[in-house]
């Protein structure tokens, strides 16, 4: 019999369940009118395995620093390893070559389109960006009123 934690070997229709709590285009939320939330389904994933001397080798390898906006972290754990060949797209053998160090962010924007954005794309973005921001008044902060 399994235990509490672990997931059922039956999967009830998630296309039903789901429907009956999906937003309707006039759904919104109101002070009067609640929105379903929290119902449990069972889900199945796939995992990618993942090689954790690579990180370490690519850390020892490349540094401490964001390859796209060259933002030094204060620690290791503010660095992704970023595949310039997507893992996604099926097993591989990895080389140095292949990886490259990212802050949360750049890997972030690296991963917003596909094929993921290169390094040096996101690194013309990141200095458009910081361009921009030195040549623009800071935006107005909105007042909060709760």
């Amino acid at each position: 019999m399994p235990s509490a934690n672990s997931f059922s070997s039956v999967k009830p229709s998630l296309s039903s369940s789901r429907s009956a709590l999906s937003p309707t285009p006039s759904s919104s939320l109101s002070a009067t009118s609640p929105l379903s939330r929290g119902a449990r389904y069972e889900l199945t994933l796939s995992a990618v395995e993942r090689n954790p001397s690579v990180r370490r080798n690519a850390l020892k390898h490349y540094g401490l620093k964001c390859y796209a906006c060259d933002l030094v972290p204060k620690t290791a754990n503010q660095i992704d390893i970023h595949h310039l060949d997507p893992v996604a797209e099926g097993e591989r053998q990895t080389t140095l070559d292949d990886l490259v160090p990212l802050c949360a962010n750049c890997h972030r924007l690296a991963h917003s389109e596909r094929p993921p954005l290169s390094v040096d794309a996101i690194r013309a973005l990141a200095l458009s960006n910081s361009l921009r921001s030195e040549t623009q008044e800071p935006p107005q902060r909105l007042p909060y009123s709760f």
